[in-house]
């Protein structure tokens, strides 16, 4: 008797398949990581590099699930086409190495041909990162719609099996961000990572298929009765969804450009960060997809999981500057558990992790819920599961590349961190009424608008901007014995200037009349402290009076300056090279240590 036919071989059959997304969703994002490390050594780390890597990453991700999708109710065997997936990313996955050798001897060979001109050099980054990525991105975004083919059996049950898929794989996705960033490049380096990844996909394509592999030839093609169109009202939800997608990003550009400032910069942070961020997402979808059969109105809860993320943000926004202050006591606080079992480090991560969960989560959790309430709007029919969840997914997906792109480059730029996190509140909010209006019952068409414009209101009543010198206060800089007063003397201190710009938020601070610290992200770069001011000079005057016949010279970074100007006072030729206008600007603050450098 086939496996299928068994209610309880059948449930098995079905936890399985939830294992095997678990860990291909783990393994994807090692992939991710690992990548962007391989081609960030060849493009630089520039925000329009690491932006180009991901922008095409994630298209990949969209139109695996849109050409996939629309293809995987039609074959005879989706559970075929499901292990021919693993096993092609798993291949690719050992083959990285050899192709990213590829790809960086392309671009060494291109590079002379195209100049500095930035453009050239973005269109040739896109197009070598577009074909690094474009078949693996594909292969692993296909993977959703195809296995939501295999585990649903029923129209009624197309939108939770989504959820849990969807869940599924987030988690499994967050665990292998924590691994990557946290254990596997100490361990195993980018290459050894890679090769781990593609093992595990190919295990489980291999695995698969040897459990599975009569059902697979006993699988035949499901054949719709007739062609199903869309109607308006599932189109209108996709469509804002998309909108959903590119809110949800953007926040998740802003909060991290803030949380860098508090937590710091390692990979470590980046990595707990983007795990929480992605947890709080599968932990939404996990529980909506559970909440499914007992609710009455999916576009009410809809409108209120909307809701709920964004007046979340709008009225916790304005506080968020408190955050270092409490970041310093719950560190030292938690610093007394320092024991064999509870290492400083661990202590340090369960800080941070605090700190991001208050941020982030509440709204994670929101956003995740969204899927699969979306899912039983848009996808109502198995014969059509596949295609319909793959084109949720990549609307969702490709809202969300838009919005990490503009969050990034125009929004914090332009606006500023806080004043990006409201005017996504905002959106957010409005979002929420532009779903209940047209759809929902009577009374949610009456609540929705009032509710927006008073929170909205709310907002605005409430809304303090941060104290730029709480926020660069680098609290992250537990190590030196005076944190528990770094915040009282920051406040001590006057802000000569304050800019946040596409790749760092830079301010200068000191005496009401000079400036003595130039900070970076919360990091402490350059001052005019003594020791700080002679290294700086010697770093400027020692290989030049050494060199016995200096021509040329060339500094690295700016910071303050002081480097720069002490290499114009022995003549010849001297370049400075600095990726940030922000800390040009901040650097002028210093003309008297740099002796007017920069002007």
């Amino acid at each position: 008797m086939s496996l299928l036919t068994q209610g309880n071989a059948r449930s098995l059959y079905t936890w399985v398949l939830y294992l095997l997304f678990f860990l291909s969703g783990a393994t994807g994002l090692i992939y991710e990581i690992m990548w962007n490390r391989k081609l960030t050594l060849i493009f630089g780390s520039t925000v329009y590099s690491v932006t180009t890597i991901l922008t095409v990453f994630f298209a990949g991700l969209a139109l695996g699930a849109y050409l996939i999708g629309r293809r995987v109710d039609h074959v005879r065997s989706p559970l075929y086409l499901y292990i021919g997936l693993e096993f092609a990313i798993g291949l690719f996955g050992f083959a990285s190495p050899l192709l990213f050798g590829a790809i960086d001897w392309s671009h060494s060979l291109l590079y002379p041909f195209l100049g500095d001109t930035p453009v050239r050099l973005t269109a040739l980054r896109f197009a070598l990162s577009f074909i690094a990525l474009l078949i693996p991105t594909t292969l692993l975004g296909a993977t959703l719609p195809v296995l939501v083919k295999l585990v649903a059996k029923n129209d009624a049950g197309v939108a939770e099996s989504a959820g849990r898929l969807y869940a599924v794989n987030s988690l499994g996705a967050a665990l292998g961000t924590l691994l990557a960033a946290t254990s596997l490049i100490p361990l195993l380096g980018v290459n050894g990572s890679l090769y781990l990844a593609g093992f595990i996909n190919i295990a489980i394509a291999v695995f698969a298929w040897l459990v599975f592999k009569k059902e697979a030839r006993e699988k035949a093609v499901q054949q719709p009765a007739a062609r199903y169109f869309h109607n308006g009202v599932q189109k209108y939800i996709l469509t804002l969804f998309g909108v959903a997608g590119f809110i949800s990003m953007a926040y998740q550009v802003a909060w991290f450009r803030l949380l860098i400032q508090i937590t710091g910069t390692s990979v470590y942070t980046f990595g707990l960060m983007l795990s929480i961020f992605i947890a709080g997402v599968g932990l939404g979808s996990a529980a909506s997809t559970r909440l499914l059969p007992k609710i009455r109105s999916v576009v009410g809860m809809l409108v209120l999981v909307e809701i709920l993320a964004s007046v979340y943000s709008l009225l916790s926004v304005s506080y968020f500057d408190s955050l270092p202050a409490f970041y310093v006591s719950l560190s030292l606080g938690l610093a007394g558990f320092s024991s064999e079992v509870f290492s400083p480090f661990f202590l340090e991560l369960l800080s941070k992790a605090f700190i991001a969960t208050i941020v982030f989560l509440i709204p994670t959790l929101m956003f995740g819920a969204a899927f699969p309430l979306v899912a039983t709007v848009f996808a109502q029919r198995s014969a059509d599961s596949g295609r319909d969840v793959g084109v949720v997914y990549a609307v969702n997906t490709v809202g969300g590349v838009l919005g990490s792109f503009l969050g990034g480059f125009v929004f914090l730029p332009i606006l500023g961190t806080q004043v990006t996190i409201a005017v996504m509140g905002v959106a957010g909010v409005l979002l929420a009424t532009a779903i209940a209006m047209p759809l929902a019952e009577r009374g949610i068409r009456i609540v929705a608008p009032v509710g927006s414009v008073f929170f909205i209101a709310l907002s605005v009543l409430i809304y303090s901007p941060w104290n730029p010198l709480l926020i660069d206060a680098g609290p992250y800089w537990l190590r030196y014995p005076n944190a528990a007063s770094m915040i009282e003397s920051q406040m001590s201190k006057h802000l000569h200037y304050y800019r946040e710009g596409v790749n760092v938020n830079v301010s200068v601070t000191g005496s009401l009349t000079e400036p003595d610290t130039i900070t970076i992200n919360g990091k402490p770069m350059a001052s005019t402290l003594l020791t700080d001011v002679a290294n700086q000079y010697l770093l400027g005057h020692l290989p030049m009076l050494l060199h016995p016949n200096p021509q040329d010279s060339m500094v690295i970074g700016l910071g303050a300056g002081m480097t720069f100007g002490a290499l114009l006072r022995h003549g010849g030729l001297t370049d400075v090279i600095e990726i940030s206008p922000e800390i040009v600007e901040g650097a002028r603050q210093f003309a008297r240590y740099n002796r007017s450098a920069l002007d």
